[in-house]
């Protein structure tokens, strides 16, 4: 109890060396504006700022975890100049009517780091918005996120399929979902997130490009040269309402191929006479000026295809680059002959001469096809 003292504390500064701060430690002192915690404080116990005049605080140190019931309940200054300061990646628990009654900024985001809370923990507070980031966090107690008297139209965000959404449809909390495809990654950059660009993007080029609604507040954009993506820069998407970056695009040069050349040849590279090409099994290796290589079997332009006798050089072109191979055409060659009509004469006398009239062979050739000769 701090009797005839609790009008006159107007600033509580908690030493590196304090864990805990117990329960109902600094409960109603009524004129206490500014607090700061110290490095070390892990524990708020339940009510230990409960109906304070707080206008700031200044530091919830770097090792809080646990927020009690009702510990900062109606300590309703804070949050106007300056906001309340957000809370911590280190807290995991925050517990019921924590900050009840608060005048918070107009978003505030609870850490993915919670891993506890009470549903209720912000209840008739002045944020619009109450961001949720851990999808799995387990939501304690039977009661709304936002009290059905609330009058400053508070909005929650959270991720499809979480916790947060199951709750708020079950007890009809206004909300909204994040769109985890384009936003929230933690603000570091994904492998692979690289926007390769010939030139330059607008703004709005880049919305159409990452399907952004090109009139949405909500996703910002930073990182833009007058207005424009360019290359060597980083691009970051930006949740205004959540207050949570999102995807980092690595902006690199549109590479450009210095070579191409047949990685496998097409299945047939030769032919007989008068048979049509077929590119079937043809795939090229395209190496770019970035050092990368890939391999091709869509998008190739063929020339020298009409073939001729011989030797036949085709060029293979992919985006204006080219390669050649060859294949070769060559005539039929006959392998067997039978006797198709036997001539029309097979007897004869003593010292006749043979007439061939109406012999034909039927001749079979190394392509498949077949002839009937008469001649020859």
């Amino acid at each position: 109890e701090w009797g005839g003292l609790s009008a006159c504390v107007q600033s509580v500064t908690i030493g590196d060396n304090v864990r805990i701060i117990g329960k109902e430690a600094f409960k109603e002192l009524s004129n206490l504006k500014t607090l700061h915690l110290g490095e070390s404080v892990q524990i708020i116990e339940n009510e230990a700022f409960w109906g304070n005049d707080l206008h700031e605080i200044t530091s919830w140190g770097s090792s809080l975890q646990y927020i009690g019931n009702h510990a900062f309940l109606a300590a309703n200054h804070i949050g106007k100049e300056p906001p309340l300061l957000p809370l911590p990646d280190t807290v995991e628990y925050i517990g019921s009517l924590a900050f009840y009654a608060f005048v918070l900024p107009e978003t505030y985001v609870v850490p993915k780091s919670v891993q506890k809370m009470y549903a209720d923990a912000f209840s008739e507070s002045c944020a619009n918005n109450l961001v949720i980031l851990n999808k799995d966090v387990e939501l304690l107690g039977s009661t709304n996120f936002f009290w059905i008297y609330n009058s400053h139209n508070p909005c929650l965000y959270c991720y499809a399929g979480s916790t947060a959404e199951e709750h708020a449809k079950k007890y009809d909390d206004p909300y909204r979902l994040i769109d985890e495809d384009s936003l929230l990654y933690d603000g570091e950059a994904v492998e692979g997130n690289v926007l390769r660009l010939d030139g330059s993007m607008t703004e709005a080029q880049l919305r159409a490009h990452l399907n952004i609604d090109g009139n949405s507040s909500e996703i910002q954009i930073d990182g833009l040269k007058d207005g424009k993506v360019v290359n060597g820069t980083t691009v970051t998407l930006f949740h205004t309402v959540a207050q949570a970056p999102g995807k980092v695009y690595t902006v690199e040069k549109e590479p450009e191929i210095v070579s191409v050349a047949v990685e496998t040849l097409p299945a047939k590279t030769s032919y007989f006479y008068k048979e049509a090409f077929d590119p079937d099994g043809l795939s090229l290796r395209v190496t770019y000026d970035d050092g990368t290589e890939t391999v091709v079997t869509d998008g190739i332009t063929l020339t020298g295809t009409e073939l001729t006798l011989g030797t036949n050089t085709i060029t293979a072109t992919y985006e204006n680059v080219s390669t050649t191979f060859t294949v070769t055409v060559r005539m039929p060659q006959a392998v067997s002959a039978t006797v198709e009509t036997l001539p029309t004469k097979t007897d004869y006398f003593y010292k006749e001469t043979f007439v061939p009239d109406g012999l034909s062979l039927r001749v079979t050739y190394d392509d498949g096809t077949e002839t009937v000769v008469t001649d020859g």
